[in-house]
């Protein structure tokens, strides 16, 4: 029974993958729709990509930076809470790839959440730190605006899909 409801519940989410990819391919296509650059696509379309060094890993999807000074929430995803199961694992993930290093931060439409946080992709080099954490099963893609926030939306939903169909990390047990 279970099992079953898994299923249904995979079928549910890659259905609604489809449709939030069309949305955003629409977007994409008509004037002023939106930006959905993937991981392909070169530049920031005139959006500011400063480089800066994290200082502090706090937590999963949460960084603090220097030069200048300001803590970042990684845009379109969402790691699992203390204490949740893979809190360590997704929190050491993104200490591994970021924790003293030079990133690259883009911004997409919305600037800032609702605590202040910067809203930002981060890259070291040319890897895509949210991606990889969805890649990796230590994150869940969580576009909540195709509107504010369209850019990577197709890669970390992508992600996302290989993750689930691999049933790594927060797929392992079935739907987490």
């Amino acid at each position: 029974m279970l099992r079953r409801l898994g299923y249904v519940f995979l079928a549910i989410t890659t259905l609604a993958a489809i449709v939030v990819l069309t949305v955003a391919i629409t977007l994409r296509v008509q004037p002023g729709g939106g930006d959905t650059r993937t991981s392909g696509e070169a530049g920031s379309a005139g959006r500011d990509t400063p480089t800066v060094r994290v200082t502090q890993v706090v937590d999963g999807d949460t960084v603090d930076v220097c030069c200048p000074q300001a803590r970042i929430r990684l845009l379109g995803i969402d790691t699992p809470e203390r204490g949740e199961w893979l809190f360590q694992e997704a929190t050491a993930m993104t200490a591994r790839l970021t924790s003293g290093q030079q990133v690259r931060m883009e911004r997409c439409e919305e600037d800032e959440d609702q605590y202040g946080r910067l809203l930002r992709h981060l890259f070291v080099g040319e890897r895509h730190v949210n991606r990889e954490l969805v890649a990796a099963g230590l994150a869940r893609a969580y576009i909540f605006s195709l509107r504010l926030n369209p850019c990577y939306a197709g890669d970390l939903l992508a992600a996302e899909g290989v993750a689930q169909r691999q049933r790594i990390g927060l797929w392992e047990r079935g739907v987490p």
